[in-house]
This record gives structure tokens, sequence and C-alpha cells, in this order.
């Protein structure tokens, strides 16, 4: 009775330390608004080809806990380009975990003339790849995110729904009056 006991007490040390040991987090030292420096210009490859932007900021995300598993923050694309054209990006709303997960909280459109990409939040989520690295109290964000699902419509594009595009991008996260630690 009691090696069983034992063993059943070894066995749940073992998987609560191995559940704890891959887990990530973020670190906060204070609460407040996020901020991002773009390092590279963010690329959605799509069904209907690349849409390009060469600028962004946070219209909305902050930090509402010390220790949090996930960061949800609004973004405003600027100066974008889809298909060769100028283009309008919405606004976009993603959450990116802290293992390194980013998914769609609203779907988003990219439209250029007489076409419009739409890409669906329900079919947008727990995609991989984000990769985390502290730079001098704050976070650098590498995407290489891959599945990415989308479809077109308008006169210029009629595609179907397809789940092989891609976002890729790099940036610094940062919090206004405070550092921001990825462990």
């Amino acid at each position: 009775m009691k090696k069983a006991m034992v063993a059943s007490l070894v066995f749940l040390v073992f998987t609560m330390h191995a559940a704890s040991a891959g887990a990530h987090l973020f670190l906060a030292s204070t609460t407040g608004k996020l901020t991002v420096k773009l390092l590279s210009s963010p690329t959605f490859t799509s069904v209907a080809g690349t849409v390009q932007c060469l600028g962004a900021r946070f219209t909305d995300g902050e930090v509402k806990t010390l220790k949090a598993l996930f960061l949800t923050s609004t973004i405003e694309f600027e100066k974008c380009t889809a298909f060769g054209l100028a283009a309008k990006l919405d606004l976009v709303k993603v959450r990116s975990t802290a293992e390194g997960s980013v998914s769609l909280l609203k779907t988003v459109t990219a439209t250029a003339l007489a076409c419009t990409v739409t890409f669906p939040s329900s079919k947008n989520q727990n995609l991989w790849t984000v990769k985390f690295k502290n730079t001098n109290k704050q976070i650098e964000k590498t995407a290489s995110v891959s599945k990415v699902t989308s479809f077109g419509l308008g006169a210029a594009c009629t595609y179907a729904e397809e789940s092989n595009g891609k976002f890729t991008g790099n940036a610094l996260v940062g919090l206004l009056g405070g550092t921001i630690d990825w462990q």
C-alpha cells in the first residue's frame, strides 16, 4: 500500500514538473500599454498573392498582469500594397501565446482595386511559429507563421478558400514605463 502511494506521489510530482518545465510566460515590470517597432516589413501571402506593409502601430494592446501566458493586441498596418497595388488592410486583432502560436481574434480583409482577400478568424487559430528573444528590456518577436487560411472575392479575383498562406514579420515589443521579458 505504501509503495503504491509513493509511486503515485512520485508520478504526480514528475508530471507537474514536466508540465511546468516547458511553460513559457511573458513577464512585465508593471502594467500598461505595449509599443511596437517594426524590424522588417510584415508580409502576408494569400490565395491572391502577397500583401506587404511598410508600417504598423498598436492601436490597442496592454499588459494587464505581471505574468501572462499570452498578449492580445490590435495592430494598424500602414502603407500597404496587395498584389502590386495600394491596399487597405483592416485592423488586425491577434493573441500571441508565450509558447509561440498566434490566433486572429477578428476576421481581416485586404482590399486592392476590385479584389478583397479575407483571412477568417475562425480558420486562423493557434497557428505556429512565433519566436521570442529578450532584447534590452523588450521582446524581439519573429513570426514565420504557416497554414494561414484566406479566400478572395471581387471582379479582379475570385479564389476558393486555401490554407497554405504565410505571415512573416519581425518587431520589437516594449512596455511604456516598464520592461517586458519572455521566459
